[in-house]
């Protein structure tokens, strides 16, 4: 595995971590006790951090499937 694909997995687990978390504060009671405006805004974030994890994930495919192709020409 390239160092490059190595990268990717570790920001991607880094991410969904982070997700996790947000997601479950958003769930929380403390979530619907902050400004509206926050919470919309914390919304906006979660949903860009799972369309980045979806852009790595497929990052991931591409690479590896890139690399395999470099051993069979």
């Amino acid at each position: 595995m390239s160092t490059f694909i190595e990268r990717l997995i570790a920001e991607e687990t880094e991410l969904n971590e982070r997700k996790s978390k947000l997601q479950t504060f958003i769930e929380s009671d403390g979530f619907k006790n902050i400004d509206k405006e926050q919470q919309s805004l914390l919304k906006i974030q979660f949903n860009a951090m799972a369309t980045y994890s979806e852009c790595l994930r497929s990052e991931e495919h591409t690479s590896e499937l890139q690399s395999r192709l470099h051993l069979v020409c």
